[in-house]
């Protein structure tokens, strides 16, 4: 156990890392009455401190300001390994306050929010300083924890320093934190890798269609570490059990597209696209139920540690109903018949469309219409006609009617056919009663008439006409 008391560190120079003071594996500090300034470290970062696997309690009116780490994080403070617990200090000479170590990187389980709030309201009120919010502590709080496990809480983040967005109410509550200290990440305040944020996350997934997700390599006080370009990352499905302690990949889901690739100044942009596995698709009444739920882990090294990292479970929101794929596309299964069957979405192409993902020309087999005669169809959900008048019914483009001395011709032998549907002219001997309807068909003039294609009139006065 070292204890550092009434003592300055100042315009001390590190080559790498700790400008004004290195704690090197498993040492035990206690800092008091200590001030840091004026201290550079040229390379990882701790322009004040620089802490590597080693408990250090600061406590009783240090401070820390101008410090710097221009090519590192944490201009101040940098923390390698154990993250501490909030540390406070009042500037105007009241008690401080201390505390253990809080977490380490593996993942030992800190307290629950609610005892760590009023533990942080304690620390307050005993040295001396005005009282915060509950909410402030609360809201600082739920910005920093994050699940590790199903019955456990990790505690990290802002709240190990207890940084404070501007605009809070902090009038009475002073850090070690002083003014000028800079970095390239947390001016003040930095640490290594601590978790993966994925974050521009979509609304909205579809099967087989790519999307894009930004991944960040974040630090214990939700700093971007952008001095890491060089870690690995990737992504993979996984089922919902371990073996060993290690996620298990899961067959059901096909992952395609750029999920693997190297971090660029602490981030990086991953394009995926997802094949799941059906187990159920009733295209009748819109039903598409996946043979598992679909979770995409984000895992790699950290190229300067060599830890483990990783992302939380990842859901994404895949589309399912009548809505599994956007309008123009269809779900294409490769199984086409029984049993469990990965599907994904695919788009029309020229000469083909669809207004419904689950319909096709064959009952229950999801696939693209092709293009009725009087269609002009480029391709998705992209058609028009130089004729009659449509209607969508049941996921197709169904004629409904056509100009006066058309026939409407929708079916062979009186069966209802999409790829025949057309208005047909009749030629000028010829009549048509309803060209509504395709009960009616073009009608060669009789002798007692007049036709001329559209019109029907008697050549004999007074003749009643009926329609047989």
């Amino acid at each position: 156990m070292v204890a550092i008391s009434n003592t300055a560190f100042r315009r001390n120079r590190a080559s790498l890392y700790g400008g004004g003071l290195h704690v090197i594996e498993e040492s035990s500090v206690t800092i008091s009455r200590t001030n840091f300034s004026r201290n550079i470290a040229q390379g990882l970062g701790g322009g004040g401190v620089y802490v590597q696997h080693s408990f250090v309690t600061v406590s009783g009116a240090v401070s820390c300001s101008n410090n710097s780490a221009p090519a590192g994080g944490g201009g101040g403070f940098f923390w390698d390994g154990y993250v501490p617990h909030a540390r406070l200090v009042n500037r105007s000479g009241g008690n401080a306050t201390g505390g253990s170590p809080n977490q380490r990187r593996d993942g030992r389980a800190g307290r629950n929010a609610q005892s760590d709030a009023r533990k942080l309201q304690l620390e307050v009120e005993a040295a001396g300083i005005e009282s915060l919010p509950a909410d402030l502590i609360e809201a600082q709080l739920a910005r920093t924890n994050r699940r590790v496990g199903s019955d456990s809480t990790e505690v990290m983040g802002p709240k190990n320093g207890f940084e404070y967005n501007k605009g809070d109410d902090v009038s009475k509550l002073y850090t070690v934190c002083g003014d000028g200290n800079t970095a390239l990440y947390g001016d003040c305040l930095g640490t290594c890798y601590i978790n993966i944020l994925m974050r521009d996350l979509p609304d909205v997934v579809y099967p087989g269609l790519p999307f894009t997700v930004q991944v960040l390599d974040m630090d214990a006080y939700n700093h971007t570490v952008v001095t890491d370009s060089k870690s690995l990352l990737q992504a993979m499905a996984v089922t919902g059990q371990k073996a060993g302690g290690a996620h298990q990949v899961d067959p059901t889901v096909s992952i395609s597209g750029q999920f693997i690739g190297v971090l660029g100044k602490g981030q990086m942009v991953l394009n995926l696209a997802i094949k799941p596995t059906y187990s159920l698709v009733d295209t009748v009444q819109g039903v598409t139920k996946l043979r598992s739920n679909v979770s995409i882990y984000v895992y790699g090294a950290d190229s300067l540690t060599g830890d483990m990292m990783e992302a939380e479970i990842y859901t994404p929101p895949l589309a399912t109903g009548f809505d599994v794929c956007p309008r123009g596309y269809t779900l294409v299964l490769e199984a086409a018949t029984g049993g469990d069957t990965m599907g994904f979405c695919s788009r029309c192409g020229l000469l083909q469309y669809s207004v419904s993902p689950l319909a096709g020309p064959t009952a229950g087999v999801p696939s693209c219409f092709n293009c009725p005669p009087s269609g002009n169809c480029l391709g998705g959900d992209q058609v028009t006609f130089s004729r009659g008048t449509w209607k969508i019914i049941n996921g197709m483009y169904t004629l409904v009617g056509c100009p006066l001395g058309f026939e409407l011709l929708n079916s062979i032998g009186g069966v209802f056919s999409h790829d025949v549907q057309d208005c047909v002219q009749c030629l000028p001997t010829q009549y048509v009663i309803d060209s509504n309807n395709s009960a009616f068909s073009c009608q060669n003039c009789p002798l007692g008439a007049k036709c001329d294609g559209s019109t029907f009139t008697s050549r004999v006065a007074g003749a009643v006409w009926a329609v047989d």
